[in-house]
Parts: C-alpha cells; sequence; structure tokens
C-alpha cells in the first residue's frame, strides 16, 4: 500500500502487504485511533490488549492476516507473548513489531514501551517461530516517527544527511563520510520495526 502521512509521521504501515481483504489484529493500549485510520481507509482492524490476549477464546482470535505491535511491549507484557501472538496468526501470516531499542545512543524521555537490542528481539522471534525477520530503524521514535529505513549501510547513511544535515559537523557531512560511519550505528538507532513471517 501506499505509504499514508499520520500526524506528519512516517507511516509503518507501508512495510506490510496490508489491502482491504486483509484481516488485522492490533495488539497493545492506545490503539483506538490506529484502529479508526484503519477503518477510514477501508481496512478490517481489531484491537485487543495485551491482557485479553491471554483471557480470550482462542477461536475468536484466529486466522489474522498480520498481527501489529507498532509501540512495542509495554512494562507489563514480556517477549515471551510473541508465541501467544503466533498462534492468532494464520499460516504465513506476518507480525510487525516496534520497539525501543536498549543500546540507544540518545536516550529521549522515558517511554512506557520495555526496550531492547536487536539482538534480543531477533532472539525472541526465532524461538517463537516467526522466519524471515527484517528490521527497520525509526527515526526519532516509534510514536512521531519521520524516517523509517532499512537497517543497512546506504539507507543509514540516506537518512543520517537528511535527518541530522544542520547538525553533522562541516567537516564529516561529505557522503563519504556518513557512508563510512554508518555501519557502526546499525545497532544503536533509537528506535526499530520489525517484520517477520511464519512458515
Amino acid at each position: 500500500m501506499e505509504s499514508i502521512s499520520i500526524e506528519h509521521s512516517a507511516d509503518w504501515r507501508f512495510l506490510l502487504p496490508i489491502s482491504q481483504e486483509s484481516k488485522c489484529l492490533l495488539v497493545g493500549r492506545d490503539l483506538e485511533d490506529v484502529a479508526q485510520l484503519f477503518t477510514q481507509l477501508g481496512f478490517s482492524a481489531q484491537v485487543v490488549g495485551f491482557s485479553a490476549l491471554q483471557e480470550k477464546s482462542q477461536s475468536a482470535l484466529v486466522n489474522f492476516d498480520f498481527a501489529l505491535l507498532p509501540f512495542g511491549f509495554s512494562s507489563a507484557m514480556a517477549v515471551e507473548a510473541l508465541t501467544q501472538i503466533s498462534k492468532t496468526l494464520r499460516p504465513g501470516g506476518q507480525l510487525l513489531l516496534g520497539f525501543s531499542n536498549l543500546y540507544n545512543l540518545r536516550p529521549t524521555r522515558p517511554t512506557e514501551t520495555l526496550p531492547f537490542s536487536p539482538a534480543q528481539i531477533r532472539k525472541a522471534l526465532s524461538a517463537a517461530g516467526y522466519a524471515e525477520a527484517t528490521f527497520y530503524a525509526a527515526l526519532p521514535n516509534l510514536q512521531l516517527t519521520e524516517y523509517i529505513f532499512p537497517v543497512n549501510r546506504q539507507a543509514a547513511a540516506f537518512a543520517l544527511d537528511r535527518r541530522y544535515q544542520h547538525k553533522i559537523p562541516v567537516g564529516a557531512k561529505s557522503w563519504r563520510a556518513l557512508f563510512a560511519v554508518a555501519p557502526y550505528l546499525l545497532n544503536f538507532f533509537p528506535a526499530y520495526f520489525v517484520t517477520a513471517k511464519l512458515p
């Protein structure tokens, strides 16, 4: 689908092939506004809280095409819930998870989102049975994302040049300099989105 601006933020929905026929499950707190945006675009989206996910009958929450946790886990929820969420997806269904980085080089104001490292999330996804995990960096944070880009050297250098062009010292502002330093920053961005697929 096309990237659509949400309150002047980059739209994480373009990371998934969501269509009007897709059945989407939004998992987390305070996602009613996000669900309303889905509805306005003609998409089907059901919201369920973390605690309700455990309580609801499995027969009521099955065969979803996408499970979406754009703002990560709250302090009351552990990564082990990825296994529970996988049970709501059809075979081949996809997960989108946002998370704050445990190793953020520029810590921002505290949020209710539990921080994890990309390595921790990759391990948890594998243990829960997901495959084909693809990571995307999010700047400056999950709530008001201005840039979403693949975690690779070229994309990182491009995003750093655009996002921090007025803050980068003149001597380090060449594309060559940014391209050289980008690999060392790939695991230290403030936040990430990751998409993963069930076999």
